[in-house]
């Protein structure tokens, strides 16, 4: 009949409803296996936390006590290497990589996480050799043409090789030291070569690093390296 709308008869089958898109945490660490299935979905939920804090300090992002329990626990688990944790998302970037049309700009970094003062083996020289922790060289893909950030292509934490010491640089610094006490070169205001300040200590940054100051900084230079999609 003309003017007459027909009812529509929904078909058999289950009613599909829309789903939320996956978190980060989902995406990035889902087929994350550290040993435990419970703590492999609470490593999902602190991976969304951080994202959603992430100009936050960990301190801040995970002021929850039991957040912060959760951390610990994840964290001093033997399975929980470095190179585990990463393992997942590195699969995931790298799959972005080669379903990417345009050009991919690798963007090479290095960071120095700075654990000076602490007592933690396998720590080598930061910075200038007067600071202790980890060189992070992080390998960050993204869309050469928009932007876009795939993930860390790859991630190598470094130790540094202890600096020799001479026995010219070692009688230069006790000299160094006996300026800081008065001794040797009248005190304070002993600096040599025209550096200035208190003492006379002299330092050298090593080649290709910043000096440390506390958080931990990043090399000023970025190395950036073209490369097609899927090709490193």
């Amino acid at each position: 009949m003309r003017g007459c709308a027909v009812p529509l008869i929904p078909s058999e089958g289950p009613v599909l409803t829309p789903t939320a898109a996956p978190s980060f945490g989902q995406t990035h660490f889902s087929g994350l296996d550290l040993g435990d299935a419970r703590v492999n979905r609470r490593i999902i939920d602190l991976a969304d936390i951080l994202v959603a804090r992430e100009a936050e300090s960990w301190s801040a992002a995970f002021a929850d006590p039991a957040d912060a329990r959760a951390l610990q626990r994840i964290v001093n688990r033997p399975q929980a290497t470095h190179a585990s944790v990463r393992a997942t998302h590195t699969r995931v970037t790298l799959d972005r990589m080669a379903r990417t049309e345009d050009v991919v700009l690798v963007l090479h970094d290095t960071t120095e996480l700075d654990y000076s003062g602490r007592a933690i083996r396998g720590l080598g020289p930061i910075g200038n050799s007067h600071g202790r922790g980890w060189e992070c060289h992080n390998a960050r893909a993204a869309v050469a043409r928009t932007g876009a950030i795939l993930g860390l292509a790859n991630q190598i934490r470094h130790r540094r090789v202890e600096p020799a010491v001479t026995a010219a640089e070692g009688m230069a610094g006790r000299r160094d030291r006996e300026s800081q006490h008065g001794g040797g070169t009248g005190g304070h205001g002993g600096a040599r070569g025209g550096t200035g300040g208190h003492g006379g200590t002299r330092r050298r940054a090593a080649p290709g690093c910043t000096c440390a100051t506390g958080a931990p900084t990043r090399s000023s230079s970025w190395s950036n390296s073209w490369v097609r999609a899927g090709r490193s």
